[in-house]
């Protein structure tokens, strides 16, 4: 049986239709904003001029520059945003050193295209599970990264359920320790 969707294609037009549409690039962008959405802020990278364009920012965010120095962007973001004992380690992942030593032809596979750094923020008053995430769009001629995705979530409840499910395991630890004496 053939099942037809409201375009009349079946289900195996319908995805050669779709993949013929990727290929050409008409969908590109929807689902590059797609995928931005899912992040509450959003930033393209040109790693070797050291500039960046915002895709989205998240309201608390808008004092920053739509676009200008990669190396500014970071500092703004670290020394407003971040928790104390997480922005040495946060402005280093983040740095176009950083990028470049990690993001290259010689260190990148198929499935290792990205890395991401957790931390914690203030925004409007509250600490927040962060986590930044840095993707690679493409390499230049000498291997090294072109453009980057910097792209930042909350993910607040998911270290709250880990924190959670680490207190309980360490209680029943000790507990069981108790119980062995």
């Amino acid at each position: 049986m053939i099942v037809k969707n409201s375009n009349g294609l079946s289900s195996r037009q319908g995805k050669d239709f779709i993949m013929k549409k990727i290929e050409i690039g008409e969908y590109n962008m929807e689902i590059f904003q797609a995928l931005c959405r899912s992040y509450f802020t959003s930033f393209l990278v040109d790693v070797k001029e050291g500039v960046y364009a915002s895709i989205s920012l998240a309201p608390w965010l808008t004092q920053l520059p739509e676009e200008g120095d990669y190396g500014e962007l970071i500092h703004a973001l670290v020394d407003g945003y971040i928790i104390e004992e997480y922005r040495e380690e946060v402005e280093r992942k983040l740095s176009l050193k950083y990028i470049k030593q990690v993001l290259n032809k010689q260190e990148i596979t198929d499935t290792k295209r990205s890395y991401y750094i957790d931390y914690q923020s203030v925004r409007m008053g509250e600490k927040k599970w962060c986590r930044a995430s840095i993707v690679l769009v493409n390499l230049d001629k000498e291997g090294g990264p072109e453009r980057i995705l910097f792209l930042i979530q909350d993910i607040t409840e998911e270290k709250e359920r880990e924190l959670k499910q680490q207190k309980s395991l360490q209680e029943a630890y000790e507990l069981a320790d108790l119980a062995e004496r």
